[in-house]
């Protein structure tokens, strides 16, 4: 296998890796917000900035890979270049199948991050608005929202909430 394709390759399995931990702390930090541990949330939350700073570095080699390849193959590489057009490009049979698995295991572990982050960031919604309704209960609205005013009103101000204060 050429150099160049299976030094792509490893990145792209070390990506893959990578976005395999984010979303076992991704699953961790749903286990948090379920508990209501903030402490869990809050290191899960550092230990996730830290594996990004990773995913970072390693997507900045695989560009580097990417467009050392291109300049050995005679083509310049541009920002807009896909890994399915790289797919393409490579001949041998071997390495256009090493490449395009690779591809789909990192896009596979990619569309899990980003459904396990959206159902997160649904539940912090959630949880949010729930103490912000359980703040108006206890305390009661607040005295400025007892009163009209033009200024509010002329910007459109409306307070949204999930849950129905009269009930």
């Amino acid at each position: 296998m050429d150099e160049a394709v299976q030094v792509i390759v490893d990145t792209l399995d070390e990506l893959d890796a990578l976005h395999r931990e984010l979303i076992a702390l991704g699953l961790e930090k749903r286990e948090a917000i379920l508990a209501n541990a903030t402490d869990g949330v809050a290191a899960a939350t550092n230990r996730e900035t830290k594996l990004i700073a990773k995913v970072t570095e390693l997507d900045r080699q695989r560009l580097l890979a990417v467009g050392r390849y291109l300049v050995k193959r005679g083509i310049s590489p541009t920002g807009t270049f896909r890994m399915s057009q790289l797919v393409q490009m490579v001949y041998k049979a071997e390495e256009k199948q090493a490449l395009q698995a690779a591809c789909e295991r990192l896009s596979a572990s990619l569309n899990e991050l980003q459904d396990v982050n959206q159902f997160n960031q649904q539940m912090m919604k959630l949880n949010l608005e729930y103490i912000a309704h359980s703040l108006d209960v206890i305390a009661g609205p607040s005295e400025q929202e007892a009163t009209y005013h033009r200024s509010l009103q002329s910007e459109g101000f409306k307070r949204y909430s999930q849950f129905d204060t009269k009930a």
